[in-house]
């Protein structure tokens, strides 16, 4: 069976994704030799291309970037990482060296099931049975 051609909107589409991904990889390099101005121009055309084909902003450009000031975010250069846990929610926290920025996305939320008790090791007579298997007793 033959393959379907793409059309020239879906070409340009594949064209326009790569281009932006490569800005985001020269940007990054860019940083790290010290070259922060060049790499926010590399960052504002790649956003231009995307504005240009009409596309959503991919993952590099929403977190790999920063909101504030428009640097691209290279662990150790540009930005620092921590995970903080607030109760039930996990999230993980980066702070843009260059403004002090700080971006939290959410990393995990606990469910009550999170937190059931260990199994009970086989054997140990001394461990308490479940509530589950009391209530199957008792019936």
């Amino acid at each position: 069976m033959p393959r379907r051609l793409k059309s020239s909107k879906e070409v340009a589409r594949d064209v326009a994704i790569q281009a932006i991904y490569r800005l985001y990889s020269l940007a990054v390099e860019a940083v790290r030799r010290g070259k922060l101005d060049y790499a926010r121009y590399l960052i504002r055309e790649a956003d231009e291309i995307r504005r240009l084909t009409r596309l959503r902003k991919p993952v590099v450009l929403r977190r790999g970037v920063c909101k504030n000031c428009g640097a691209p975010l290279v662990l150790g250069v540009t930005a620092r990482v921590r995970l903080v846990r607030d109760g039930r929610v996990t999230r993980r926290v980066v702070t843009c060296l260059i403004c002090g920025y700080r971006h939290r996305y959410i990393v995990r939320v606990r469910r009550p099931e999170d937190h059931e008790e260990p199994l009970e090791a086989e054997g140990d007579s001394t461990a308490g049975s479940s509530r589950r298997d009391y209530r199957q007793e008792r019936a």
